[in-house]
């Protein structure tokens, strides 16, 4: 897999990099977003204004998420 990019609706870059475990890196503008939480604290949801939107059982480059995870420049999808 390679890495991949999405054009939000206001033009901004949102950045998918693949790590070694098979997962991906999501790098972007996440100043005004949207973040649902489940009672234990896990991401339900990551929404960052003009999108895109990706929730945990939600399909993403044709594999479901398992999980979202924050790091220090994003999130880690966790398929």
């Amino acid at each position: 897999m390679k890495k991949m990019e999405y054009k939000n609706r206001y033009g901004e870059t949102h950045s998918f990099t693949p790590d070694s475990e098979g997962n991906l890196l999501w790098e972007g503008n996440f100043t005004f977003s949207r973040i649902g939480l489940n009672d234990d604290k896990s991401y339900n949801f990551v929404d960052p204004s003009g999108g895109p939107f990706i929730s945990v059982d939600s399909k993403w480059d044709g594999r479901v998420v398992k999980e979202i995870k924050p790091v220090e420049n994003g999130f880690k999808l966790v398929f």
